[in-house]
């Protein structure tokens, strides 16, 4: 989704640690509307995850563009 390069945990003591970092890797469904299937998931950043919520890859980056916009360069 985003390009970020991720590192994931090696053990969920390392998971429980990084929690509050927007940049750990997050498992995603690609179709909100499908489970957890491997054909369905994807690993993103957390900050990602949470923006998508239950929307489209689409609506996702149509919204980043508006932010992007709004703020200008």
């Amino acid at each position: 989704m985003s390009g970020i390069e991720m590192t994931l945990p090696r053990n969920t003591l390392e998971w429980e640690t990084r929690t509050g970092d927007p940049w750990k890797p997050s498992l995603d469904r690609i179709d909100p509307g499908l489970g957890y299937l491997r054909a369905n998931v994807r690993f993103v950043c957390v900050i990602a995850n949470l923006a998508k919520a239950g929307f489209t890859d689409d609506e996702l980056i149509a919204f980043c563009r508006q932010v992007a916009l709004h703020h200008g360069p």
